[in-house]
């Protein structure tokens, strides 16, 4: 009888390390996949087309990350996380839009960007960059 007990209490053990173990696997999988998000939305210049949206998106992400680094919770950052997603998917639906309504000023800011413009003219690329993403702040405005 004891050594069923025993044994009855190392399964316990072991069924209860397994399911943190894959709560604890499923958080570091909901938050390497944003910072993947993260990375290829910043890799295909949504912060040009969609700033204010894309901006809310990586602050979510990084309090995500800043939370689940520091709690011992083991669903902590999961909401930020996800809420960095929704903002992110909606950076993207905004960066359509912002294409359509601004699609000649991309067009001359990648004409420029080819030619050199930041190298050669770089304060004015700036101003220029700088411009761009006010009026695409413009047109994400509009779209709220």
């Amino acid at each position: 009888m004891k050594i069923l007990n025993r044994l009855n209490i190392l399964l316990l053990v072991v069924f209860a390390i397994s399911a943190c173990s894959t709560t604890l696997h499923k958080e570091q999988e909901v938050l390497t996949r944003d910072n993947n998000a993260i990375e290829q939305a910043e890799s295909e210049e949504l912060y040009i087309y969609a700033p204010a949206a894309f901006e809310i998106a990586k602050e979510k992400y990084t309090a995500a990350l800043a939370i689940a680094k520091t709690s011992k919770n083991q669903n902590a950052g999961i909401e930020e996380a996800k809420q960095g997603l929704k903002q992110l998917s909606r950076a993207q639906g905004i960066e359509k839009r912002s294409r359509e309504v601004l699609t000649l000023a991309y067009e001359m800011r990648s004409r420029a960007l080819d030619a050199g413009a930041a190298t050669h003219y770089s304060e004015r690329a700036e101003e220029a960059e700088e411009d761009l993403i006010e009026a695409a702040k413009l047109v994400e405005l509009k779209e709220e």
